[in-house]
């Protein structure tokens, strides 16, 4: 009996230790759909040319900001990129929308292939936005077509004005020019750092080959930082293989709306090794006039539009505050219902301990006194035997109804126990609801100081 005690013990005391662990799994989920959508569609419509051998048979693909994760190909059923043939693929991403940049467009054979244009129309709900670009470019990899018709193996087209459809970042429009020569060129990697902070570091990388000799670089940089407080934009080398930058240009870009170009010509080799004239880094300073500057009416409809964000915000703040009160209650009276349960629970084993003790002393009375009374029995008359086995059946009886006692005191325990888990699993189910909620009050308040710095950050 003693283990059998022990062993609900045990149990009693693994429940009170699950009841303090939170999993979180159940209410992350509800809580992220909060988060944004980002699926949207994608269609890609091309234009071959009608000239003789435009077609191709080769592979073409996209790849949005040069991400080899959101890489699709241009391919269909039927027999696409055929001559003077329009062409139409659509893909679906999980991606954010108003983070394309850029879309790569890569070319992988031999069978030369001249396309005349290239739609992309990005389609989310009812936001669609369309970018038509004229090509009228060979593409192959095959270095004689390179050669002879001035092939390319891909082509980077930008995107750029996505305020119109979602979002309010700006994007930073690095443009570099390498120098003529051999040695001008470069694999190392460069980064620029917004007043030189490393919390705000951006690499310059196309994922193409960049800073080749002679070439012209473009590269888009969306970022969050003050525009007003921008004081000089840090070019810094990491490697030893050195680059010479002829010039290098930045223009700030918000929607439609578009900066002066910062145009800087000066010759400058940059790279980590210790020689003269060569630089490691260099600043190049902005001047306030760099700032995108709003009409009155435009601030006024920003500023109402993140004030009614504020407002949005603190108003679910008051609705969630609302749910938390009301489950830390339900929580309080679970808790005390459980408590109750708890001490019932202890008060039962402790009685069916004590019947299950005095039901066995039972069982060993009763065989003690079956025993007697067969020894009594074979020297008793008649009517002695009959008064003997009288007594052995009430004593048999009385037996049989203690044991049934002692069953439906067993069962009114076991339920007592199930009561118990079931609270306590309530119990912790809502424990996991109210650090949920605790949260995402936490995320609410971050959203709206977010929100007033902006405010303060436009003003």
């Amino acid at each position: 009996m003693r283990k059998y005690q022990n062993s609900w013990l045990r149990v009693v005391f693994c429940c009170l230790f699950l009841l303090h662990t939170v999993n979180a799994q159940e209410w992350e989920s509800s809580a992220s759909t909060i988060k944004k959508d980002n699926t949207f569609i994608l269609k890609v419509t091309t234009k071959t040319s009608g000239v003789e051998n435009a077609d191709t048979d080769d592979r073409v693909y996209i790849f949005l900001n040069g991400n080899q994760d959101l890489k699709r190909e241009l391919d269909t059923e039927k027999n696409d990129l055929e001559s003077n043939a329009t062409d139409v693929f659509t893909f679906r991403f999980d991606y954010p929308m108003s983070k394309v940049h850029n879309i790569l467009l890569r070319f992988r054979g031999g069978d030369a292939w001249l396309c005349e244009n290239i739609s992309f129309q990005f389609i989310r709900g009812e936001a669609v936005k369309t970018y038509d670009f004229k090509v009228h470019k060979w593409f192959s990899t095959d270095k004689a077509d390179q050669k002879e018709i001035n092939a390319t193996t891909h082509e980077l087209f930008p995107i750029l004005d996505w305020q119109q459809i979602e979002g309010d970042d700006f994007i930073l429009k690095v443009m570099t020019q390498t120098g003529l020569s051999k040695e001008a060129k470069s694999d190392d990697d460069m980064h620029l750092y917004i007043n030189g902070e490393e919390a705000h570091k951006h690499v310059l990388d196309t994922f193409l080959d960049d800073f080749e000799s002679g070439s012209s670089d473009v590269f888009f940089l969306p970022f969050d930082y003050p525009v007003s407080k921008i004081k000089y934009l840090l070019l810094r080398c990491d490697g030893d293989d050195a680059w010479l930058c002829e010039n290098i240009s930045f223009q700030l870009i918000r929607g439609n709306r578009k900066s002066k170009v910062y145009s800087f010509s000066q010759s400058t080799w940059f790279s980590q090794e210790k020689k003269p004239q060569l630089f490691a880094s260099k600043s190049f300073p902005l001047t306030h006039e760099w700032q995108v500057r709003l009409s009155e009416e435009q601030k006024r409809a920003e500023r109402k539009s993140i004030q009614q964000k504020i407002v949005n915000a603190k108003q679910q703040i008051r609705e969630t505050k609302k749910q938390l009160r009301l489950a830390k209650k339900k929580l309080k009276a679970w808790l005390r219902e459980a408590k109750e349960l708890k001490k019932v629970a202890k008060d039962n084993i402790a009685n069916a301990t004590e019947r299950q003790e005095k039901a066995l002393q039972d069982r060993r009375n009763s065989q003690a006194l079956r025993d007697s009374y067969m020894e009594e029995m074979q020297s008793a008359s008649d009517a002695r035997r009959r008064d003997i086995e009288e007594s052995l059946k009430r004593k048999i009886k009385q037996l049989r109804e203690n044991e049934k006692e002692l069953q439906k005191a067993n069962k009114s325990l076991r339920e007592k126990k199930k009561a118990l888990l079931d609270i306590e699993e309530k119990t912790r189910s809502l424990y996991q609801k109210v650090n949920a909620l605790e949260e995402y009050i936490k995320e609410l308040q971050e959203l709206i100081d977010f929100l007033k710095r902006r405010i303060k950050n436009f003003d």
